[in-house]
């Protein structure tokens, strides 16, 4: 429930930037990150789970991402070459398609996690409190404090963001609801 909640953070990001995402520009990165590990954002579920037969289904998400298209496939005490401890992987995907991969540090350092997002992709486009990195067709956003990041496909991002903001959404009526017809 508690990676629900904070996972939730990522598409209804932080208002709290020190400066909106339009004003930054691209991170310069050795290479345009395709996605954390082997993945490709953007790529099937059938693509991810021939890369990693050991994800398992996650849970569904809470409003407003109780959609059918909105799919977490989770892989628990991942080692990774440049963090000190494992870490947890959520592959979270939109009608199909690969649309962010979270990363829930745990126990590592802030400080550590830190560093190696910068040895990995270079500055950050932001060097707030909440480090951010942008590619042209992707972005890396993180909350260290709360012990997470997520590299996001820009392009799926707005496609979900859409459909579940938009005027069609499915959304179950609540019996206390006012604005419910009688």
């Amino acid at each position: 429930m508690v990676v629900a909640l904070v996972a939730a953070v990522v598409v209804a990001e932080p208002a709290a930037r020190s400066r909106p995402e339009s004003q930054n520009r691209p991170a310069a990165a050795p290479a345009v990150p395709s996605g954390w590990g082997r993945e490709q954002l953007g790529m099937s579920l059938a693509e991810l789970r021939r890369l990693y037969p050991d994800a398992r289904l996650g849970t569904p998400l809470t409003a407003p991402f109780d959609d059918p298209r909105v799919q977490r496939w989770l892989r628990f005490a991942v080692e990774e070459s440049d963090l000190p401890q494992p870490v947890d992987i959520e592959y979270r995907l939109w009608d199909e398609k690969l649309w962010m991969v979270l990363v829930y540090t745990g126990v590592n350092p802030s400080a550590a996690v830190r560093r190696a997002l910068e040895r990995r992709f270079g500055p950050p486009t932001d060097r707030g409190a909440t480090p951010t990195w942008l590619w042209p067709d992707r972005k890396l956003v993180t909350h260290l404090d709360q012990r997470w990041f997520a590299l996001v496909h820009r392009a799926t991002d707005r496609e979900a963001r859409a459909a579940l903001q938009g005027p069609n959404t499915r959304r179950p009526a609540s019996a206390t609801d006012s604005r419910q017809a009688p």
